[in-house]
């Protein structure tokens, strides 16, 4: 394997991984909503507070189809480079170095400070 290939997947995998979907489509529908957090009451009368900024959190801000196109956008972020590797480069292990950087990146995004879909996580 090269060195050079094996840095390129992770670069590609890590910055593709960083793009949040959800901040950016719930941005685009609804500037003023913010997606980090959201507070549902479950069948027992406690409130439920989730800090993650997911599809699930656009859906209850923004709307169904909005949390849809974000939870593809989501898949897709980590397919397309794993794809692209594995097309790139058949028979050689980088799409899995771009699948786990971008789970990396997923979970300490570079473009949001390091801090992923959980806010609580540093």
């Amino acid at each position: 394997m090269d060195p050079i290939l094996i840095l390129a997947a992770a670069l590609v995998g890590y910055l593709c991984g960083s793009i949040s979907f959800a901040r950016i489509v719930a941005g685009r529908i609804d500037p003023t909503v913010d997606v980090t957090v959201i507070e549902t009451v479950v069948g027992d009368g406690n409130v439920f507070t989730s800090t993650s900024a997911s599809a699930t959190a656009v859906r209850m801000k923004v709307g169904r189809r909005w949390g849809i196109l974000t939870g593809c956008l989501d898949m897709l972020k980590v397919a397309l480079p794993v794809l692209a590797f594995s097309l790139l480069f058949p028979g050689e292990p980088y799409r899995f170095v771009a699948a786990a950087a971008g789970h990396v990146g997923l979970n300490h995004p570079l473009y949001h400070r390091f801090i992923g879909g959980d806010r609580k996580s540093t």
